[in-house]
């Protein structure tokens, strides 16, 4: 009897270290499949992270929230962060952590419009500036452009000639129709319902050219005037500034270290400063053409 009850608690024994190395060969599977150290049933996972301030600052929270059964661990084969907390506390750090990554979440898209915000304000200021130096590009542009001025002898010279291109081509359509109508040629069939039409519309295009021509003459005759007394006046100035003003002048009052092309500009400045002075009732354009060739003749 006594043997059979010390076999009957040698064979327990025997059960419970089976049972023991078993839970341990069970962990040590787990350990190797998971990488954690920490038996499935005293902790779940709660959180799996890349870095370990943000692990370690989860885990902080966690005890400061008085979930003292929390911890986490490097699993070298995921690579992550993990936390883990007891079964027990597992709803609330749960809630916790959801309330913590919707934070997280607010503060990123807070600093995402701030960090846009940024770039939208420094994108203006760039704007900002880009225009002003547009602006200024096109002042000096504006400035150092050769003055477009034309003439009355030029002017004359191009209405002289519109005068007599319009004369040419009245003329010239008002016999085509005259000639047309006397049967010399045949361009509109006298009858062709539509004769009288083309006829008259033609005379009167025709007639139209002559009256600008001849109005063309006329006014070509008072730019011919216009444009002696421009060349008098012209003759005048040259006189003045070849009397004068000297190229020792000039350069007196001309940086000698700015470019080659920015001190044309300069002499200019200098020699129609001096003109618009000198012939303030003259045309301000003419005077700067004046200027202007007078340099380009100075400095050939």
């Amino acid at each position: 009897m006594f043997d059979l009850k010390l076999k009957k608690q040698v064979d327990k024994t025997e059960v419970d270290d089976a049972v023991n190395k078993a839970d341990e060969s069970e962990n040590e599977q787990l350990v190797i499949s998971t990488g954690s150290t920490y038996k499935a049933k005293e902790y779940e996972a709660l959180a799996y992270l890349e870095k370990e301030d943000s692990a370690s600052r989860l885990v902080e929270i966690l005890e400061y929230s008085k979930i003292s059964d929390c911890k986490y661990e490097f699993n070298e084969i995921s690579g992550l962060y993990e936390v883990y907390v007891s079964p027990t506390s597992y709803e609330l750090a749960n809630n916790i952590y959801k309330k913590v990554l919707e934070d997280k979440l607010l503060e990123d898209v807070k600093m995402a419009e701030e960090e846009n915000k940024i770039e939208k304000e420094e994108a203006k200021e760039l704007e900002e500036e880009i225009s002003e130096e547009i602006s200024e590009l096109n002042t000096q542009k504006a400035f150092k452009e050769p003055t477009l001025y034309d003439s009355k002898e030029e002017k004359y010279k191009d209405n002289l000639s519109s005068a007599f291109t319009f004369l040419f081509c009245g003329v010239v359509g008002l016999i085509v129709v005259l000639l047309n109508d006397l049967g010399v040629f045949k361009l509109i069939q006298k009858d062709s319902s539509s004769f009288i039409t083309v006829n008259v519309i033609l005379i009167l295009m025709f007639a139209v050219f002559c009256g600008i021509g001849v109005w063309s003459l006329i006014y070509s005759k008072k730019l011919k005037l216009e444009a002696k007394e421009e060349n008098e006046l012209i003759t005048k100035v040259n006189e003045y500034l070849e009397e004068n003003v000297f190229i020792e002048d000039i350069d007196k009052e001309v940086d000698d270290n700015i470019p080659e092309e920015i001190k044309f500009f300069s002499r200019v400045d200098f020699v129609k400063n001096l003109l618009n002075k000198e012939f303030s009732d003259y045309d301000e354009e003419l005077l700067n053409q004046i200027s202007e060739k007078y340099i380009e003749k100075l400095y050939a």
